[in-house]
């Protein structure tokens, strides 16, 4: 497993290259928010000897290329500054509409996504272009509401809708990338969430198109991480509808249910663990049978594996000899073992000049309203940016649904948490958040951890 380089003044020329080798890559696209885990997970790059020129930085704008709705304002020119400040490209791309587009969806189709290109090849300018795609399907649905505070990424549409999908469609539509490796890295981490700890290090992208073998990996491994998860359980015999939604008239009769599996988790479980039965029965399983379970999707993996490394060895034959098209996408989290503390230690090696929220007191750079808000946030919100916290006000009214649980309105929820204390010392980290122009270094000469590092860690599931 990928291991956080601990570096300082004097061993930083000693710094082996990383346990990935960043020369069978042609291409290293880092996901960037511009919080504090994807600066690490270039900041790590760095330090691990990848080769400036191969990186990219794409930042999704969550609210469609100069709308002003969930983010910071100061965000997307932030994200310029720094790749500015770095010497390397950064590209961007959004949801035609943005957030505010997808949530008012009624009776529509899913809107298109636009990327930034390179306009031309080799290109040393950095000169860019717009392409776009999607946006014809004949689906039509409405939406009317903020996305649900859960792990399931069907209902909590806004990561999947706005970031995701986003960043796939840009990998997809990009004849560059054929033919080519693409090593493309995202900042999440265990310590986040039980949800973000059961993820991969490292695994096939979704976007990889070597062969159908590389589909084939990716769901054995997702079987074997539901596995794992399962096993972790204390029990000798467990039901599938254990994993089920339960009414309260059951909770009442005190029936319980295993938490932190997702839909998905649960679709995985039902057609290749629990035994299929008849109509009204309920499937269950043994321990025993679970962990024969892990044996048998191991070694299955393992034949996998194998086999598409047998295969793509022929189809580099083939493209030696100018037949067919193949492109190489791996998913890297190079963080996701990292500490909170860890994270924070590397941005001051580099003296980095962090996002004005975490100098506000924010402990994640998220969205500005972010859906999984805490009382704090939400009050401290309500004085950085008032429209912002107006406006989603005002949906919450007009939508008769509250944008988190619970029922109440932010209007409740700030008052029930205190702005941070920061807020009142940093007038100009203020002014730095409201512009939708950053003026400030990026590189600082001294450093001074902000009120952030030590705040609270509120984000999804």
């Amino acid at each position: 497993m990928n291991k956080p380089i601990k570096v300082t003044n004097e061993n930083i020329a000693e710094i082996t290259r990383s346990r990935i080798n960043y020369n069978l890559y042609d291409v290293v696209v880092v996901a960037f928010s511009g919080g504090k885990d994807s600066v690490a997970s270039f900041l790590h790059l760095l330090e691990s000897g990848c080769p400036k020129e191969k990186i990219e930085l794409w930042h999704h704008d969550i609210d469609g290329n100069g709308n002003d709705f969930m983010d910071w304002h100061c965000t997307r020119d932030y994200c310029r500054a720094f790749a500015d400040a770095f010497n390397v490209a950064i590209y961007f791309s959004w949801k035609q509409g943005g957030f505010e587009g997808e949530m008012l969806r009624n009776n529509q189709p899913t809107a298109g996504v636009s990327f930034e290109v390179p306009s031309c090849d080799n290109c040393q300018r950095g000169c860019k272009k717009v392409e776009s795609c999607g946006g014809q399907s004949k689906d039509l649905n409405t939406r009317q509401l903020f996305p649900q505070v859960s792990p399931d990424l069907n209902v909590r549409w806004c990561s999947a809708y706005l970031k995701i999908d986003v960043a796939s469609k840009a990998i997809i539509h990009q004849p560059r990338f054929l033919g080519k490796k693409v090593l493309f890295l995202t900042g999440e981490r265990a310590e986040e969430s039980p949800g973000r700890a059961a993820y991969a290090e490292r695994e096939y992208h979704k976007t990889d198109a070597r062969s159908s073998d590389a589909a084939k990996i990716i769901r054995t491994n997702k079987i074997l991480a539901v596995l794992d998860r399962l096993a972790a359980i204390s029990w000798d015999e467990v039901s599938l509808s254990s994993f089920r939604k339960i009414s309260k008239k059951e909770k009442k009769a005190g029936k319980l249910s295993i938490q932190g599996f997702s839909n998905k988790d649960i679709k995985l479980l039902t057609k290749e663990i629990f035994p299929k039965v008849l109509k009204g029965e309920d499937a269950k399983i043994s321990r025993e049978y679970c962990l024969d379970c892990v044996v048998k999707f191991k070694k299955l993996a393992s034949e996998q594996s194998a086999k598409a490394i047998k295969a793509d060895k022929k189809r580099r034959q083939k493209q030696k000899d100018g037949q067919g098209l193949f492109r190489s996408v791996h998913a890297w989290r190079p963080v996701h073992k990292w500490s909170t503390q860890e994270v924070w230690a590397i941005i001051e090696r580099w003296k980095i000049n962090v996002h004005p929220c975490y100098v506000l007191g924010w402990g994640r750079c998220s969205c500005a309203g972010c859906i999984f808000g805490s009382p704090n946030q939400w009050s401290s919100l309500k004085v950085v940016l008032p429209e912002t916290f107006a406006k989603i006000l005002a949906y919450e009214k007009q939508f008769g649904k509250s944008i988190g649980r619970g029922g109440l309105d932010i209007e409740a929820v700030a008052a029930e948490g205190v702005a941070y204390a920061a807020i009142a010392n940093n007038p100009q980290a203020i002014e730095a958040i409201r512009s939708k122009t950053w003026t400030q270094p990026i590189i600082l000469d001294s450093w001074v951890q902000p009120a952030g590092a030590d705040s609270e860690l509120v984000g999804p599931c």
